[in-house]
């Protein structure tokens, strides 16, 4: 983006701010007459535009320590044209996720509302949110995920011969490739045979593109990353789709075998009721792009992470290593659900690493009652 686009941005996004700030204003101010604690401080920051631009440049860390430093773990900020409340504190993190569907609920920035889809599991409220993580379940169930492993192991032995070819090997970068072409074939349901370098190719550009409007200015017009994330969207949509048609046909469906993929198992569940809501088209495909984002970048992040520990702590290699020939000496070199119960080094060792890294930065949730979290009032309207 050019400096005199930057300008044009920060005078329109300044006005709009200020428009939307003072009619924000009113309503907290209708809230504080009822209210009995303070509410949260407020961050420093152009009104609509706030920890925006920090944000996406360094991350939410790194972007709310100042306000942390000096305000508390609970504060107000903007954050991608939304007045926000930031809440760091353990105790009260713990207290809004036991209140779910009663004080709170999921949201997200109008951005990624968008890109999710209105019909994904990640954007859906209510019954339907409910009745679509059940459908959901089976497909993540351990019994489900067993079956997966020979291709699993499959694809990682050929990404390993790959590595060991190669002069050097960006961490992250593998291991997106990696999760990226496990989650193709297991989760969205690609065959096998229908993967190739070029659709790979096409995919991850795509998602890229997608990913990229993720923390993006909230303007669909050409020439910024929320629109070209829309376009990639509905070019991820149109492959989806029409992998759908491909696992709703009987015949390709029997000569799969038993161990289906993800979203197969999800369209199996909606035949038979063509009026319910989670059989349309426009949900399986929201759904599909619901559960490859959850699936294959966060996965990515902490095989990464788990590498960079190991490459810090030899002993803890050197632990794994040892539990790895002990299991290959009593059950062989197959991969399968004995051996896989037989890793706990192992098992503990990816524990470990999600209790100290986060993966995920932070979640959302929209207050759907006015009520008191911290020591402060946490409006509705926030």
């Amino acid at each position: 983006m050019d400096p005199v686009q930057t300008a044009i941005i920060l005078l329109l996004v300044t006005s709009v701010g200020l428009a939307l700030y003072s009619a924000l204003a009113g309503k907290v101010k209708g809230v504080q007459g009822k209210r009995s604690l303070p509410l949260p401080p407020r961050g420093r920051g152009i009104p609509y535009v706030g920890d925006t631009f920090s944000h996406i440049a360094s991350g939410p860390r790194v972007a709310g320590q100042p306000h942390h430093d000096k305000l508390g773990s609970i504060y107000r900020t903007w954050f991608l044209g939304e007045q926000v409340v930031h809440i760091g504190d353990p105790d009260a993190v713990r207290m809004i996720f036991n209140a779910e569907h009663d004080l709170v609920e999921s949201d997200w920035p109008s951005t990624i509302r968008q890109l999710l889809g209105p019909h994904g599991i990640a954007t859906m409220h209510g019954q339907q949110h409910l009745q679509a993580r059940k459908m959901v379940a089976p497909s993540f169930a351990p019994k489900t995920a067993l079956a997966y492993i020979p291709r699993t192991v499959e694809i990682a032995e050929s990404f390993c011969a790959e590595w060991a070819d190669a002069r050097t090997v960006q961490g992250f970068d593998g291991m997106k490739n990696f999760t990226f072409q496990v989650a193709t074939e297991l989760v969205v349901g690609f065959p096998k045979s229908f993967i190739n370098k070029e659709m790979l190719a096409r995919q991850k550009q795509l998602w890229g593109d997608w990913l990229d409007g993720f923390l993006a200015l909230p303007v669909n017009l050409p020439g910024f990353a929320f629109h070209k994330a829309m376009l990639a969207r509905k070019g991820l949509l149109a492959e989806y789709k029409a992998n759908i048609m491909r696992l709703k046909d009987q015949t390709t469906r029997a000569a799969e075998g038993a161990a289906k993929p993800a979203m197969h198992l999800f369209v199996e569940s909606t035949e038979g009721k063509p009026d319910d809501y989670l059989s349309s088209m426009d949900v399986l495909t929201d759904v599909t792009v619901n559960l490859f984002f959850a699936g294959h970048d966060t996965t990515a992040a902490t095989l990464t992470l788990m590498m960079r520990y190991l490459k810090q702590e030899p002993a803890v290699l050197q632990k794994l290593r040892d539990e790895q020939q002990q299991v290959i000496a009593e059950h062989g070199k197959e991969m399968n659900s004995t051996a896989c119960g037989s890793m706990p080094y192992a098992d503990a060792t990816v524990k470990e690493v999600l209790r100290i890294e986060t993966i995920v930065g932070e979640v959302y949730r929209r207050a759907l009652k006015t009520f008191e979290c911290g020591g402060y009032t946490i409006p509705k309207v926030c």
